[in-house]
């Protein structure tokens, strides 16, 4: 009895293998930016483009911290697009959009991170980043999509 259990542990353990293998997890590179210091600072200068066309659902990480003191709200708007070159200028409907935002707590580091269903866009773009605070930010951004994840 012990034999046969055995082989079967085995078994599942080789199976368990197979299907975590077949899950690919495609990390971007982390994309870094420093948002001006000005109290009321709304910027799209910073191309940052999340490519979501090998998943619909995309998990999102964003850290950042002040210069200095100051808790002011910093955030992010990410706009679906079917094009990752959308020049910063284009006129985008922020209704559709993805925000992330959060009380910055002075030099310490804040870490957000969510999942967002891209109803099937190809890329999510960086339409602007906001600071509020008298402080310069830094802003560190990634993410992660699961390609080819299935049970066989």
């Amino acid at each position: 009895m012990k034999k046969h259990l055995k082989k079967v542990g085995i078994g599942l353990t080789l199976a368990a293998a197979v299907f975590v293998a077949q899950a690919q997890y495609l990390v971007t590179p982390v994309s870094s930016w420093t948002e001006a210091a000005s109290g009321t600072s709304t910027s799209n200068s910073t191309t940052v483009v999340i490519d979501c066309s090998a998943q619909r659902n995309v998990a999102v990480q964003w850290t950042f911290n002040l210069g200095g003191a100051g808790t002011s709200i910093n955030g992010l708007r990410f706009v679906p697009s079917l094009d990752p070159s959308l020049p910063a200028s284009t006129t985008v409907d922020l209704s559709q959009g993805y925000v992330m935002a959060q009380a910055a707590n002075g030099a310490t580091a804040i870490t957000i991170k969510t999942n967002w269903d891209t109803l099937g866009y190809r890329y999510l773009i960086l339409a602007f980043s906001t600071n509020g605070n008298a402080q310069i930010s830094t802003n560190t951004l990634s993410y992660v999509v699961t390609k080819g994840a299935s049970a066989k």
